[in-house]
């Protein structure tokens, strides 16, 4: 949405809103006694008033903190453009109030029956449901596709952060009644102007209300599957078989692995929304100031594959942009996109892609203990049941460090607990895991989650803004982990491995339209024997770090790649450097035999 759009959809939105303000005023006794010049002004402060209060309660993030009105989101684009807009609508109110416009309510569908009316509002509201959901899903997350809403429709959200019976309640429903009403209120007044537009609306036949409402709901329907990419998704799943993972998917089953005979540890911290557009622009980020200094110096020093001379990192193609997808990506090679007629994730209880091959496989098979470690519900997406799947891993999530007496009983803070315990937490684990080595532990980090991350009382606030703050301490905590972890007896035989992943999802901090091509994921690898002759001006995926996670440990194979991955390390052409983009997301998005099977039961084989 660019900003000429914006603006003209606010204003409406204001027009709309508005019309109950004038509709009570106009008939109040204290109105009426108010001289000419008072209703010229009361008419447009009591408009202002009562909208930006109802886009405070249901728009702004953090409604709970009012000061933040003031202090932060003022300045920001999107209260910005609601000002201008309440400013171009107090003008069209003064030039309502000198009676170019006379409103007056008469009924709404006066000569239908009650079944055309009923009809009518359902259809009203419908079409009011559809664009509050869609408007506020592309608000906050600018990416998401019907793919990723589909896949959290059918795993739990158990441990989720967002509330998603008061999203429903506040930012949706009550939204779309609201709007609802408006427009029964405006259809049911007698508008008149100079114009004389009113007899030109009064001529039309009884039931241009009810094909108005079908319209209304339609359109509405139209955006939404649009906004969704919902026509693309059907064409794939009901389309023809295509042969893109039969051509270019290596299985991992048909691979012969050779480890080294003293096998290194693995320690892959996956951090939340981690994207390379957070340093600056001299490096090339897209912020003025330098979020993540730290980060940035660690990229510098140690082995980052990137799209450019500098420090970059990966794209984010299609089944991979939400933390499950990031994860399944980055250690099985494949993006997750519930095969619609093929079989789905619930049909199978406790199981995540079954019949794929994922790195947890493969180094449980030759002899690594997998553990997985996070500060939040790991049944949330169905994480828990990729991780026990494949490999057999030990999960310590924010459950059981209560169970442990870790953390009090009744103690939660976003979505569970902050990085700073994590952090800690990680580090006793660690020696645990240090006992039963080779081990393979996976960290995942929450605070950079959106909307505006999690800011604990420890962290410094250098910049204005929480998200910036958020980012910064983010950086700070990761950097003291990885030194601490450096300084360790176990380091030497440890290859450290820092990936984000997915790109941040809020549409505040990268505005609606916004093209994502400048924008990649961080990855950073550290103590790791892998050379690193092939790291710069590459294209690359979260598929490619499937196999480069095996070349960082020293692990030898007999192929090119696992997956759809390719061995970056040895120069091999990754699919982003052998085909166009949007044929990659093309192909994986299509309907293939071979995927389909990934979701398929079946006995456990060695690898």
């Amino acid at each position: 949405m660019n900003n000429f759009t914006g603006v003209f959809f606010i204003a409406v939105t204001f027009l709309i809103l508005s019309l109950p303000v004038w509709f009570v005023m106009t008939r109040s006794s204290v109105f009426c006694g108010l001289t000419r010049t008072r209703k010229i002004a009361a008419l447009p402060l009591a408009s202002f008033i009562v909208n930006y209060f109802f886009l405070f309660v249901f728009s702004i993030r953090e409604r709970a903190l009012i000061f933040r009105l003031i202090t932060y989101n003022l300045y920001t684009h999107f209260n910005v453009k609601y000002i201008l807009a309440a400013l171009l609508i107090c003008i069209m109110l003064i030039a309502a109030s000198k009676q170019c416009l006379r409103i007056q309510y008469r009924s709404f569908m006066p000569k239908a029956g009650f079944i055309p009316k009923l009809i009518a509002v359902f259809c009203l509201w419908g079409g009011a449901f559809f664009l509050s959901v869609i408007i506020w899903l592309k608000r906050q997350f600018p990416e998401v596709a019907v793919n990723e809403i589909i896949y959290y429709a059918m795993t739990p959200l158990k441990g989720a952060r967002l509330n998603i019976g008061g999203v429903i309640v506040s930012d949706v429903f009550l939204t779309a009644l609201f709007i609802t009403l408006s427009i029964i209120i405006f259809l049911g007044c007698n508008i008149t102007f100079r114009l004389n537009i009113a007899k030109l609306v009064a001529d039309l036949k009884k039931n241009a209300v009810l094909i108005f409402s079908g319209m209304f709901l339609a359109v509405s329907l139209f955006i939404t599957a649009d906004q969704l990419d919902v026509p693309n998704y059907l064409k794939r799943s009901m389309g023809p078989y295509s042969g893109f993972y039969e051509t270019n998917y290596i299985n991992p089953r048909d691979v012969a692995f050779e480890f080294p005979e003293k096998k290194k540890n693995l320690l892959v911290i996956v951090v939340e929304s981690l994207e390379t557009t957070y340093m600056n622009t001299a490096d090339g980020g897209a912020f003025s100031e330098d979020l993540i200094p730290h980060t940035r110096d660690l990229g510098k020093l140690y082995i980052n594959f990137s799209g450019s001379d500098g420090t970059g990192g990966a794209r984010q193609l299609f089944g991979t942009g939400w933390t499950v997808a990031g994860i399944v990506s980055y250690f099985s090679g494949i993006p997750l996109a519930l095969p619609m007629g093929g079989n789905a994730y619930g049909r199978y209880t406790d199981e995540l892609m079954p019949g794929a091959v994922s790195l947890g496989d493969i180094l449980e098979q030759h002899g690594y203990r997998n553990y997985f470690i996070l500060g939040s519900d790991s049944d949330f997406g169905g994480r828990d049941d990729y991780f026990y799947t494949h490999g057999n891993t030990t999960i310590w999530d924010y459950n059981y460090f209560k169970e442990t007496g870790s953390i009090p009983q009744d103690y939660n803070v976003w979505w569970g607990f902050e990085d700073r315990k994590l952090y800690r937490f990680a580090k006793e684990k660690l020696r645990e895991c240090v006992k039963s080595a080779p081990f393979f532990l996976t960290l995942l980090t929450v605070d950079m989650h959106p909307i505006d991350g999690y800011l604990d009382d420890v962290a410094e606030r250098k910049y204005g803004g929480q998200f910036k703050n958020v980012v910064y301490d983010a950086d700070k905590q990761l950097f003291e982990f990885i030194t601490w972890c450096q300084t360790q007896d176990f380091y030497q035989d440890t290859t450290i491995v820092i990936l984000g992943d997915h790109l941040y999802m809020d549409s505040n901090i990268f505005p609606l339209g916004e093209k994502t091509e400048n924008r990649h994921i961080f990855n950073i690898i550290i103590n790791s024997d892998m050379p690193d002759d092939f790291t710069k001006n590459r294209k690359f995926s979260h598929f490619d770090m499937f196999p480069t996670l095996l070349d960082s440990i020293g692990v030898n194979y007999n192929a090119k790649g696992l997956g759809l991955g390719r061995k970056m390390s040895a120069g091999e052409k990754t699919l982003l450097e052998l085909y166009d983009e949007a044929d990659v997301n093309s192909g994986v998005t299509g309907k293939s035999k071979l995927y389909e099977s990934f979701f398929e039961p079946r006995q456990k084989s060695r690898i």
